[in-house]
């Protein structure tokens, strides 16, 4: 396994259909959706194993106020349940040691809000948002 970055439209490309995969329809993003988020500091980061497929992603983008807010998370369907989506984590949570991270998900999403939970992060809110509810979350770093 191994981590990479997504800097070109071809890897935009591939997480796109990569998010069909993972997410729910009405959560696809297109690729003009991403390149403008990434004008906005979107980071994305990639899990892909020896044989370059895709394991997970996440993406962040940096708050003005020392704070990221968790953009996107998902593991591919045929690597779920082994670990990954707590390796990808991980690596979120080490690599921003200082900072409080927040991140929002489907009420409904039963697996998140456990990932969300075993990681310490704390439910602030629920809202609803064209009939959908979401929960919002967040985390402080441990001093």
């Amino acid at each position: 396994m191994y981590w990479d970055t997504i800097h070109d439209l071809l890897d935009i490309c591939h997480l796109v259909d990569f998010d069909q995969h993972i997410y729910p329809p009405e959560d696809h993003l297109t690729v003009d959706e991403y390149l403008g988020w990434m004008k906005r500091g979107l980071k994305i980061y990639v899990l892909k194993d020896k044989d370059d497929h895709w394991v997970g992603t996440y993406q962040t983008i940096q708050k003005e106020n020392n704070e990221i807010y968790f953009a996107g998370f998902g593991v591919a369907p045929d690597f779920q349940r082994k670990g990954y989506g707590q390796l990808l984590m991980d690596k979120m949570i080490n690599d921003h040691p200082e900072q409080k991270i927040t991140c929002k998900t489907r009420h409904n999403n039963v697996k998140m809000k456990a990932l969300l939970k075993k990681n310490k992060f704390v439910n602030n809110l629920i809202e609803i948002d064209k009939g959908n509810y979401w929960s919002w979350w967040s985390r402080k770093q441990e001093d």
